[in-house]
Protein backbone atom coordinates (compact mmCIF):
# COMPACT_ATOMS: atom_id res chain seq x y z
CA UNK A 1 0.00 0.00 0.00
CA UNK A 2 2.96 2.34 0.44
CA UNK A 3 3.39 2.52 -3.35
CA UNK A 4 0.01 4.25 -3.62
CA UNK A 5 1.08 6.98 -1.21
CA UNK A 6 2.80 8.87 -4.05
CA UNK A 7 -0.41 8.94 -6.11
CA UNK A 8 -2.27 10.71 -3.32
CA UNK A 9 -0.56 13.95 -4.34
CA UNK A 10 -1.03 13.57 -8.11
CA UNK A 11 -3.65 16.07 -9.24
CA UNK A 12 -3.58 15.33 -12.97
CA UNK A 13 -6.76 13.52 -13.95
CA UNK A 14 -8.78 14.52 -10.89
CA UNK A 15 -11.86 16.46 -11.98
CA UNK A 16 -12.71 19.51 -9.89
CA UNK A 17 -16.38 20.47 -10.40
CA UNK A 18 -17.06 24.10 -11.19
CA UNK A 19 -19.28 26.54 -13.04
CA UNK A 20 -16.61 28.57 -14.82
CA UNK A 21 -16.54 29.38 -18.52
CA UNK A 22 -13.81 26.78 -19.02
CA UNK A 23 -15.87 24.11 -17.24
CA UNK A 24 -18.89 24.86 -19.45
CA UNK A 25 -16.98 24.70 -22.75
CA UNK A 26 -17.57 21.77 -25.07
CA UNK A 27 -14.93 19.07 -24.40
CA UNK A 28 -13.95 19.05 -28.09
CA UNK A 29 -13.16 22.77 -27.91
CA UNK A 30 -11.06 22.26 -24.77
CA UNK A 31 -9.18 19.34 -26.34
CA UNK A 32 -8.53 21.35 -29.52
CA UNK A 33 -7.27 24.41 -27.63
CA UNK A 34 -5.02 22.31 -25.39
CA UNK A 35 -3.60 20.43 -28.40
CA UNK A 36 -2.87 23.75 -30.15
CA UNK A 37 -1.18 25.09 -27.01
CA UNK A 38 0.83 21.87 -26.68
CA UNK A 39 2.01 22.34 -30.28
CA UNK A 40 2.97 25.94 -29.49
CA UNK A 41 4.86 24.84 -26.36
CA UNK A 42 6.63 22.08 -28.28
CA UNK A 43 7.83 24.25 -31.15
CA UNK A 44 8.68 27.43 -29.22
CA UNK A 45 12.35 27.97 -28.52
CA UNK A 46 12.53 31.52 -27.15
CA UNK A 47 12.27 32.55 -23.53
CA UNK A 48 9.67 35.22 -24.30
CA UNK A 49 7.43 32.74 -26.11
CA UNK A 50 7.58 30.38 -23.15
CA UNK A 51 6.88 33.20 -20.70
CA UNK A 52 3.86 34.21 -22.79
CA UNK A 53 2.63 30.60 -22.99
CA UNK A 54 3.11 30.14 -19.25
CA UNK A 55 1.18 33.37 -18.58
CA UNK A 56 -1.59 32.22 -20.94
CA UNK A 57 -1.77 28.82 -19.23
CA UNK A 58 -1.92 30.40 -15.77
CA UNK A 59 -4.56 32.81 -17.07
CA UNK A 60 -6.67 29.90 -18.32
CA UNK A 61 -6.27 28.17 -14.95
CA UNK A 62 -7.47 31.36 -13.24
CA UNK A 63 -10.36 31.66 -15.73
CA UNK A 64 -11.36 28.09 -14.82
CA UNK A 65 -11.43 29.11 -11.13
CA UNK A 66 -9.07 26.25 -10.36
CA UNK A 67 -6.81 26.73 -7.34
CA UNK A 68 -3.35 27.43 -8.77
CA UNK A 69 -1.75 26.12 -5.59
CA UNK A 70 -3.58 22.79 -6.02
CA UNK A 71 -2.55 22.43 -9.65
CA UNK A 72 1.07 23.38 -8.99
CA UNK A 73 1.15 20.90 -6.09
CA UNK A 74 0.47 18.19 -8.66
CA UNK A 75 3.87 18.89 -10.18
CA UNK A 76 5.62 18.12 -6.88
CA UNK A 77 5.65 14.29 -7.27
CA UNK A 78 7.38 14.66 -10.64
CA UNK A 79 10.02 17.12 -9.38
CA UNK A 80 12.77 14.58 -8.55
CA UNK A 81 12.49 13.06 -12.02
CA UNK A 82 12.35 16.48 -13.70
CA UNK A 83 15.38 17.74 -11.76
CA UNK A 84 17.35 14.59 -12.58
CA UNK A 85 16.61 15.05 -16.28
CA UNK A 86 17.51 18.74 -16.07
CA UNK A 87 20.85 18.02 -14.39
CA UNK A 88 21.69 15.33 -16.92
CA UNK A 89 20.81 17.66 -19.77
CA UNK A 90 22.74 20.54 -18.24
CA UNK A 91 25.97 18.60 -17.66
CA UNK A 92 25.98 15.96 -20.37
CA UNK A 93 24.79 18.17 -23.21
CA UNK A 94 27.56 20.70 -22.55
CA UNK A 95 30.04 19.01 -24.90
CA UNK A 96 27.54 18.72 -27.74
CA UNK A 97 26.33 22.29 -27.25
CA UNK A 98 29.87 23.62 -27.36
CA UNK A 99 30.56 21.92 -30.68
CA UNK A 100 27.09 22.48 -32.20
CA UNK A 101 26.67 26.11 -31.23
CA UNK A 102 29.61 28.12 -32.43
CA UNK A 103 30.85 30.41 -29.70
CA UNK A 104 28.88 28.66 -26.95
CA UNK A 105 30.85 29.79 -23.93
CA UNK A 106 31.84 27.26 -21.30
CA UNK A 107 30.39 28.58 -18.05
CA UNK A 108 31.66 25.84 -15.74
CA UNK A 109 33.72 22.68 -16.11
CA UNK A 110 34.86 19.92 -13.81
CA UNK A 111 36.41 16.89 -15.45
CA UNK A 112 34.07 15.61 -18.13
CA UNK A 113 31.14 17.62 -16.77
CA UNK A 114 30.68 20.86 -18.65
CA UNK A 115 28.02 23.55 -18.53
CA UNK A 116 27.87 25.77 -21.58
CA UNK A 117 25.63 28.69 -22.47
CA UNK A 118 23.92 26.39 -24.98
CA UNK A 119 23.27 23.61 -22.47
CA UNK A 120 21.97 26.13 -19.93
CA UNK A 121 19.59 27.64 -22.50
CA UNK A 122 18.41 24.19 -23.60
CA UNK A 123 17.83 23.11 -20.01
CA UNK A 124 15.82 26.23 -19.16
CA UNK A 125 13.66 25.88 -22.28
CA UNK A 126 13.13 22.17 -21.56
CA UNK A 127 12.11 22.89 -17.96
CA UNK A 128 9.67 25.56 -19.17
CA UNK A 129 8.21 23.09 -21.68
CA UNK A 130 7.74 20.38 -19.07
CA UNK A 131 6.11 22.78 -16.63
CA UNK A 132 3.78 24.20 -19.29
CA UNK A 133 2.81 20.73 -20.54
CA UNK A 134 2.04 19.50 -17.02
CA UNK A 135 -0.04 22.61 -16.32
CA UNK A 136 -1.96 22.28 -19.60
CA UNK A 137 -2.78 18.62 -18.99
CA UNK A 138 -3.81 19.47 -15.42
CA UNK A 139 -6.04 22.27 -16.70
CA UNK A 140 -7.77 19.97 -19.18
CA UNK A 141 -8.29 17.07 -16.79
CA UNK A 142 -9.22 19.21 -13.77
CA UNK A 143 -11.86 21.16 -15.71
CA UNK A 144 -13.36 18.27 -17.70
CA UNK A 145 -14.92 15.04 -16.41
CA UNK A 146 -13.28 11.87 -17.72
CA UNK A 147 -16.48 10.75 -19.44
CA UNK A 148 -16.77 14.08 -21.26
CA UNK A 149 -13.14 13.80 -22.40
CA UNK A 150 -13.82 10.29 -23.66
CA UNK A 151 -16.93 11.37 -25.59
CA UNK A 152 -15.09 14.39 -26.97
CA UNK A 153 -12.18 12.29 -28.23
CA UNK A 154 -14.60 9.75 -29.70
CA UNK A 155 -16.52 12.51 -31.47
CA UNK A 156 -13.31 13.99 -32.86
CA UNK A 157 -12.13 10.58 -34.12
CA UNK A 158 -15.51 9.60 -35.61
CA UNK A 159 -14.68 10.84 -39.16
CA UNK A 160 -11.78 8.37 -39.23
CA UNK A 161 -14.23 5.47 -38.82
CA UNK A 162 -14.68 5.57 -42.60
CA UNK A 163 -11.04 4.54 -42.85
CA UNK A 164 -11.62 1.63 -40.49
CA UNK A 165 -10.27 3.36 -37.38
CA UNK A 166 -12.24 2.20 -34.32
CA UNK A 167 -13.02 5.62 -32.81
CA UNK A 168 -14.95 4.23 -29.86
CA UNK A 169 -12.20 1.81 -28.81
CA UNK A 170 -9.44 4.40 -29.25
CA UNK A 171 -11.28 6.98 -27.18
CA UNK A 172 -11.41 4.63 -24.22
Amino acid sequence: MESFEVFRHVTIGQYLPGESLVHRLDPRAKITVVLLLIAAVTFSTSYTAHLALLALTLGLIALANLPVRYIVSGVRPALPFILLLALMQLFVYGEAAASAVRGSAVLWQWGVLRVTAGSLRLTLVSLARLLELLLLVSLLTNATPTTSLTYGIESMLRPFARLGLPAHELSL
